[in-house]
């Protein structure tokens, strides 16, 4: 389906590039310059011990250190 989409997207380059290699697809540099961001996770104190959010949370990290992403 995305690889059909007639759609762009931006993202950092490693996961970019993580895409392109697990789903055929091609990556481009943007056209013009990006200003850098940080990827943060971010909760209320009151989830700090949810056994749902703790597990979300461990996915995100765990998903993000496969494609080389520091959260």
């Amino acid at each position: 389906v995305v690889r059909r989409a007639p759609v762009i997207t931006t993202m950092p380059s490693k996961l970019a590039r993580y895409f392109a290699e697990a789903f055929g697809l091609t990556t481009s540099p943007a056209p013009i310059e990006l200003p850098t961001f940080t990827i943060s996770l971010l909760w209320h104190a009151s989830f700090d011990q949810d056994p749902g959010h703790l597990w979300l949370r461990q996915t995100v990290s765990g998903l993000a250190a496969e494609v080389g992403l520091d959260l």
